[in-house]
């Protein structure tokens, strides 16, 4: 299950994902992120799972890398972070610098990992708010 927040304050998607990612799911967040990225305007990501661990439905990164190949351009040029949060000790502690790196070239945006929300948040405010040079 996907829930989908929008803050206002700062541009931040946030995803809080739980169970099973379904195709359903991945089509509808991905119709979201199109949106945010038709508006031309910055934004950040902040994925939550507060499970730890992330499980996906047959065919949802297929979905996820269809998309992206379309919008990478612009995903690049308008995602100013992306936060993930989450419970796994090994992706917070011991994968941490190889998802920052390998995400950060995969999508163009600095990356990081978070042991709870209102770090990640803070993470993401202050990138938006330092003036890019």
């Amino acid at each position: 299950m996907v829930q989908i927040e929008t803050h206002f304050k700062c541009p931040v998607f946030s995803m809080k994902i739980s169970e099973k990612t379904t195709q359903e799911d991945t089509r509808s967040y991905l119709s979201e992120m199109s949106k945010l990225i038709n508006k031309n305007e910055s934004f950040g990501l902040l994925f939550d799972y507060p499970e730890g661990n992330l499980c996906r439905e047959r065919g949802v990164v297929k979905l996820e890398t269809t998309w992206f190949k379309h919008y990478r351009r612009e995903f690049s040029r308008q995602c100013f972070g992306i936060a993930i949060v989450t419970k796994s000790f090994f992706m917070a502690n011991v994968y941490h610098h190889i998802v920052q790196y390998l995400a950060k070239r995969t999508y163009g945006c600095p990356v990081n990992i978070f042991e709870n929300r209102s770090d990640a948040q803070r993470w993401l405010m202050d990138l938006y708010l330092t003036p890019k040079q």
